[in-house]
């Protein structure tokens, strides 16, 4: 008998919400993408009863994007659906908290993939469940079977567990992720700003005023202006003050 088995099978509620509890602290261990990426993919099939094969597609910048798969049948069918612009997983970005498909051979809602999915990867049931924070949707997990009607209400509430733990963890990976780049960015506009006092002899505050001023009337990004200071040590927006002037030209 398999550990899913024994879990869904056997009723044991106990072990389940032991599963649910130990896959929540190894989620929330640190913010490492891999290692809750990897954490979903092995747990799915675990706690959701009929689950053969699970992927996680994110939204980036608005366009889908297949960031996690058990295998190249998960992944294939969600890159196709990216391809097609149609499917389950694209139905849940697009706002939909649950899409379940329970026979994906005489299931119309997706003309171009349904077909394609069946015939490639023999796929028939399939379970997106949105992953989201407020109204903001981050992306959608999906779990696939090869067998008609895989899942039940049993196995849905599970998914749906399984999904608001993952949408945490991944919440907390963009927001270290978040902090770490602001922290570079800061770090590089006080180097820009080292160099400006030091070529122009200005004060901190002084230099930092002409980096938002080049910023604003170049309408580049004060951080961009920042790296391309502190990487050519020179900048053509950037005139020489003159009679200690502490303004700076766009390059008119």
């Amino acid at each position: 008998m398999t550990e899913r088995q024994n879990i869904t099978d056997s009723g044991n509620h106990e072990r389940l919400v032991t599963h649910l509890t130990a896959m929540a602290r190894q989620l929330l261990t640190g913010p490492d993408q891999q290692v809750i990426m990897e954490t979903i993919l092995t747990l799915a099939p675990v706690l959701v009863p009929g689950c053969e094969e699970t992927s996680i597609t994110m939204l980036n910048r608005r366009r889908p994007t297949v960031l996690a798969a058990s295998n190249k049948i998960a992944r294939g069918a969600d890159e196709l659906q990216c391809q097609l612009g149609e499917g389950p997983c694209l139905t849940a970005l697009a706002g939909q908290d649950e899409v379940l498909c329970n026979d994906l051979s005489r299931d119309n809602r997706w003309l171009l993939w349904g077909p394609s999915a069946v015939q490639e990867f023999g796929l028939l049931s399939i379970l997106s469940v949105r992953l989201f924070a407020d109204r903001r949707t981050l992306g959608s997990l999906n779990l696939y079977a090869t067998q008609r009607h895989a899942y039940d209400i049993q196995a849905r509430q599970n998914a749906l567990v399984l999904a608001t733990h993952s949408t945490v963890a991944l919440l907390r990976v963009k927001e270290h992720r978040d902090m770490l780049h602001g922290l570079e960015r800061r770090a590089t506009v006080g180097q820009a700003c080292g160099i400006l006092m030091e070529r122009y002899q200005l004060s901190a505050s002084a230099a930092f005023d002409l980096l938002v001023r080049v910023s604003q009337n170049t309408n580049t990004k004060l951080h961009i202006v920042a790296m391309r200071l502190v990487e050519t040590r020179t900048s053509p927006w950037l005139k020489r003050p003159s009679h200690g002037a502490t303004t700076a030209g766009a390059g008119s």
